[in-house]
């Protein structure tokens, strides 16, 4: 599953990364605020996005309220 990872720290972005490529996913790219991922879900189209839900800019529940939209 090609997955993009949305976080806006580098321990939690690097802990998830390992934990699914371990399970035999595939990590597309990483995000760190809601516009970005965004942008990334358009260019990149993953099948799953794990996003937290507290980001700057934009916080992971309104970004996923616009994902969902498109």
């Amino acid at each position: 599953m090609k997955i993009l990872i949305a976080d806006d720290t580098d321990s939690v972005r690097y802990a998830l990364r390992l934990v699914l490529e371990y399970l035999g996913h595939e990590v597309v790219g990483f995000a760190t605020d809601g516009q970005e991922t965004i942008d990334k879900c358009k260019a990149m189209q993953p099948e799953l996005v794990v996003m937290d839900v507290r980001m700057p800019l934009m916080d992971g529940l309104t970004c996923t309220s616009l994902l969902t939209k498109d």
